[in-house]
């Protein structure tokens, strides 16, 4: 795996309605982890929709 992308990348997409978060997570052994989440504007409750 190329050292270049190892670690926690992430992106912020922010609308008028809700926020959506994109979380990579890319380890040294060639694993990854992905999370996506969103968040309605205004509330502070997180919902994961794919782990």
């Amino acid at each position: 795996m190329a050292t270049a992308l190892l670690g926690v990348w992430v992106q912020d997409d922010t609308g008028p309605a809700f926020t959506s978060r994109k979380r990579y997570h890319f380890k040294p052994d060639g694993s990854y982890e992905f999370v996506f989440t969103s968040r309605n504007t205004g509330s502070l409750q997180q919902n994961v929709l794919v782990r």
